[in-house]
């Protein structure tokens, strides 16, 4: 009896579950389910690109590969990286002085992201350098990195690439103000 009761209750709820769904499904608006899209009833301007996180420092083009620079501030940093916590790399700068994270996106000719490893050597406005290496994500590289003074800084990019015919070298150098 118990078994009944129990399978009695447990259909009722599925169908409570799915009553209300097709409940919600049916209140949905269709407009355009099923119908040809024309000139004249397509959307006049696509939907906006969602923007992405983080300051544009600027895109070079070297040996026909594009390089994206953005710099996140810490807290984008933090929003961008809260699920990879833990995860380090040595000879990446770590610590509570980080104030944000430097990341390249590196695309080939035909704009498809390339997979590589990638460091950086960052001179300060005080003349101080300090190399770092980046770790992959989200088709990007990407470091910690501490840009307390005000000025600019010089990050030396150095990037080995993985081509179809083995490896190449990139390097490029950008200016980031702060």
């Amino acid at each position: 009896m118990k078994n009944f009761r129990f399978s009695t209750l447990a259909l009722i709820a599925i169908l409570a579950f799915l009553g209300a769904n097709l409940g919600m499904a049916a209140e949905a608006d269709h407009h355009g389910h099923g119908a040809v899209i024309t000139a004249s009833s397509a959307p006049a301007k696509p939907a906006p690109a969602a923007k992405e996180p983080g300051k544009v420092i600027g895109d070079h083009k070297v040996k026909g590969y594009i390089l994206h620079y953005v710099l996140l501030s810490r807290a984008e940093r933090d929003i961008v990286m809260k699920d990879m916590l833990g995860m380090e790399m040595a000879g990446m700068i770590q610590g509570n002085e980080v104030t944000g994270h430097f990341i390249v996106f590196i695309k080939d000719a035909a704009g498809k992201p390339v997979s590589g490893e990638v460091g950086f050597m960052i001179t300060g406005p005080d003349k101080k350098t300090v190399k770092t290496l980046t770790m992959g994500m989200n088709n990007g590289y990407g470091a910690d990195v501490i840009m307390k003074q005000k000025g600019a800084y010089i990050v030396k990019v150095k990037a080995k690439v993985t081509t179809a015919k083995g490896a190449e070298t990139l390097t490029d150098t950008i200016t980031v103000k702060n």
